[in-house]
């Protein structure tokens, strides 16, 4: 959808008889698909609200036709083409997030990298260099980096990937959790505009700054289809996956992976306390996470006094973070803002969320995950 009605804009733009903006600018003169995919890739000021438009268009028409019978427009013929549609649905993704001039920002950037290459260079994290957003995260670097070359427009490439990654995560659980193919489409093409086309600025690509892509907190998406799957099994198997995945994360990206911590223990007790009041088994879980991240801090413990003969000095893990801690380049929120839509969002479902659970009433736990 987004595809198609940026390509009408370029064949509209076409005929201007001059220049408008950006829009204008190296369409005459050139045929075939190469400006369309220029403009898609290159140009989220116009692309972003084109997806927020077209979303809410097809929501609206898709409970519009839902209600009614209107022969060949009815669910089942909507949602058997969204059905056939996915697969090329992940190639306009893939051409939405490419930006072929992978830009960067070398200062951003640096917060990464930087880890990185002292770890090349011999420098052991823990011990002579810390990182500002986490520990295994820059091990996955380090190794990754290995094997392709270290530099700028490489690591804006994994970014773009880990977006890619992310995305179709969210359409897996969507798929999933709302049993639709075109749901689960229209999800996505409303969080694409709002985490990557604007999640920084409606100017600036979201590649240059890497600690807001999902490489810092994406790891929600495999909690998520585990808490989906626990609900609807009832195995605990997936319980003790998101408690693994979660304590893990905290290691990854201590802020994140907090925050993914206590809604995964939240939503766990949750669980043991709507319906049954179960207090033994909320206490279990309790314990079940401390002792996931009490193995995690062990292990990883040893294997740095192994590979450095010294145990780590886990006061670096929080030394940068502490300046954010406490204020440090944060601004205080407007009174009122687009903002307040989501965090009384937020409140409602908490609302809900208490109400159901003082009356021992059913509520699916990915809602109250997230």
């Amino acid at each position: 959808i987004p595809l198609v009605a940026a390509a009408a804009i370029v064949a509209a733009a076409w005929f201007w008889p001059e220049p408008q903006g950006t829009l204008g600018v190296g369409f005459r003169g050139v045929k075939g698909i190469a400006p369309a995919l220029w403009f898609i890739t290159t140009q989220p000021v116009i692309v972003a609200p084109l997806v927020l438009v077209l979303s809410a268009m097809v929501a609206a028409l898709y409970y519009w036709f839902d209600r009614r019978d209107l022969g060949l427009l009815y669910r089942g013929s909507v949602e058997g083409f969204f059905k056939k549609f996915w697969p090329f649905g992940l190639i306009l993704l893939a051409l939405l997030l490419y930006h072929p001039g992978l830009p960067v920002d070398p200062h951003h950037y640096h917060y990464f990298l930087g880890a990185v290459n002292d770890v090349h260079q011999g420098k052991g994290l823990l011990y002579e260099t810390s990182h500002l957003y986490g520990l295994f995260n820059v091990y996955f670097l380090a190794l990754l980096f290995k094997v392709i070359p270290l530099a700028y427009p490489m690591f804006a490439l994994v970014v773009t990937v880990v977006y890619f990654l992310f995305f179709c995560g969210m359409f897996v659980f969507l798929r999933q959790w709302l049993n639709s193919y075109a749901l689960a489409t229209l999800g996505v093409s409303i969080l694409v505009p709002i985490l990557y086309f604007f999640h920084t600025s409606d100017t600036r690509s979201a590649l240059f700054l890497p600690a807001l892509s999902p490489l810092r907190w994406g790891w929600y998406v495999p909690v998520l289809l585990a808490i989906l799957a626990y609900a609807r099994s009832g195995q605990r198997q997936f319980a003790r996956w998101a408690m693994a995945i979660s304590a893990g994360a905290v290691f990854w990206n201590f802020d994140t992976g907090v925050f993914l911590s206590l809604a995964t223990v939240a939503t766990l007790v949750y669980r043991e306390l709507n319906p049954g009041w179960n207090i033994r088994g909320a206490v279990n879980v309790l314990r079940s996470f401390s002792l996931s991240g009490l193995a995690l801090f062990t292990l990883t413990s040893f294997i740095n006094w192994g590979v450095y003969g010294s145990w780590p000095h886990w006061s670096l893990f929080l030394r940068e973070s502490r300046y954010f801690a406490l204020g440090a380049a944060m601004h205080p929120l407007p009174p009122f803002g687009l903002y307040q839509i989501v965090f009384y969002g937020y409140l409602l479902c908490l609302a809900v969320s208490i109400y159901q659970l003082v009356h021992q009433k059913a509520v699916a736990l990915p809602l109250v995950f997230l």
